[in-house]
């Protein structure tokens, strides 16, 4: 995946007997250089009718894909699945803020930091500089 051979590691994930959440988080990857959504909630699906439990940094790597790809109406419904089966984390609301702020989307950002101070999550400064950054770039 690193070296950008997507298609590679698709094929021999189809050829391992059983996939652990490592190999699973490398296909998400994969489908992210692609910037590939669709594949990156299929491998998801896959995960999640495995035997192997949805943590919350494999959510966050398909939330990442989403943002990288501009598919913010999909990040959203994400982050309410992440928020109905987990608690998402300061890389949730990074990555949603992320893209909020890519797309020039700076209410919304400013929104999604309110937002994650009530739900006792502390914005960090990766927060702040993204905002900061989309606020002088706007």
């Amino acid at each position: 995946v690193e070296c950008g051979r997507t298609k590679l590691s698709r094929e021999l994930s189809e050829k391992a007997p059983c996939l652990d959440i490592h190999n699973y988080m490398s296909l998400i990857r994969a489908a992210g250089r692609d910037r590939d959504v669709n594949r990156a909630f299929a491998v998801l699906e896959q995960l999640r009718v495995s035997n192997v439990p949805v943590d919350i940094a494999a959510y966050n790597c398909v939330l990442n894909v989403c943002v990288c790809a501009g598919d913010l109406k999909r990040a959203c419904e994400l982050v309410d699945e992440i928020k109905s089966k987990s608690t998402p984390d300061v890389i949730t609301y990074n990555t949603l803020l992320k893209g909020y702020c890519t797309s020039g989307n700076v209410k919304c950002a400013r929104a999604l930091l309110v937002e994650m101070e009530a739900a006792s999550c502390k914005p960090n400064d990766v927060s702040f500089n993204c905002l900061l950054n989309a606020s002088v770039s706007s």
